[in-house]
């Protein structure tokens, strides 16, 4: 699968995010949507989120999922924190 994928906005506005990109991505009905200048965040509800709603009964296959969903995030903050700078 490609990393960048287009879709098309409808004549009501609506973007479909195809279902293997929303699974991939743990994007359920109760995502949010942050709308900054030129781009569309879409926050999924993580295994982070998860994890602090229902601490314990992870798989070791999730807590690797969620170390490197940590690390990623991390790596995120730290671009955003320079994209401001610039």
């Amino acid at each position: 699968m490609p990393a960048t994928r287009t879709v098309r906005v409808d004549e009501k506005g609506r973007i479909l995010i195809p279902k293997e990109l929303r699974e991939k991505a743990g994007i359920k009905e109760s995502a949010q949507v942050e709308l900054e200048e030129g781009r569309i965040v879409i926050k999924a509800d993580s295994l982070l989120d998860n994890l602090a709603r229902h601490p314990v009964g992870f798989t070791t296959k999730e807590l690797a999922k969620l170390r490197k969903m940590a690390f990623d995030q991390g790596l995120k903050e730290v671009r955003k924190s320079l994209e401001k700078r610039q």
